[in-house]
């Protein structure tokens, strides 16, 4: 109603456009065709469309804007909860999904105090997830680091994860999924909580350690 009586009275003007609240962001987490990120708006009323997504399994994330910072609490797909935020498209009918939002997301710092005297100095942090399923487009949370500091981890989420620390020049292989499950079976997995305040130790490989790892692999061997 109110488009049509501003439309009457102010001839050739168009309603602005509210803002949106924010964004939910759809990642794929399967290699299939055509597979690509979305992000489409959440209104105002907290109600938002994606449309055009190919079938697949897909992250579910939210930005949302306000005065503090939120997390997603749960995903409801159709009837079913949805693990860690992950649902699987299938085709057929439209599906109707709910997000909730919840406490604030965990501050996290990783302390880089052990790191081995040998290496320069220099190092990324990785937060590997542990419970969620892992593919080819996971969104890892990383950060970079000097031996002996503390640096807080951006974008951190509630859950499982195994921390990580590699020498800065081998920051670019952590896409190789197979890399990191070999560096998870190294790794006693931290508890993420939300709205919590946590420092964690990640444990630190060295790019000779990481070259071992992946030869022992290679060669069939179980680390």
């Amino acid at each position: 109603n109110v488009v049509m009586i501003n439309s009457l009275q102010n001839p050739g003007r168009q309603t602005p456009k509210a803002p949106p609240l924010g964004f939910l962001n759809l990642t794929p987490m399967s290699q299939v065709p055509f597979a690509n990120s979305r992000q489409v708006e959440v209104r105002q009323d907290g109600t938002f469309t994606a449309q055009g997504l190919t079938p697949g399994r897909y992250k579910v994330s939210v930005q949302i804007w306000g005065s503090r910072p939120l997390t997603v609490e749960s995903v409801q797909f159709g009837s079913t909860q949805a693990e860690h935020g992950v649902i699987e498209l299938t085709e057929g009918a439209p599906v109707s999904l709910r997000v909730r939002m919840g406490a604030s997301p965990p501050q996290i710092s990783a302390n880089l105090a052990d790191a081995p005297s040998g290496s320069r100095g220099d190092w990324m942090v990785f937060a590997l997830p542990v419970d969620e399923p892992a593919g080819p487009f996971t969104q890892l949370i990383s950060v970079a680091g000097k031996s002996g500091d503390i640096v807080k981890m951006q974008n951190a989420s509630a859950g499982k994860f195994a921390f990580v620390a590699v020498e800065m020049t081998m920051g670019g292989g952590m896409q190789n999924e197979r890399l990191n499950q070999l560096l998870r079976q190294q790794v006693e997995p931290v508890e993420i909580l939300a709205g919590q305040e946590q420092t964690v130790s990640p444990k630190f490989f060295s790019s000779e350690e990481i070259q071992k790892l992946a030869l022992a692999y290679l060669r069939g061997e179980t680390p």
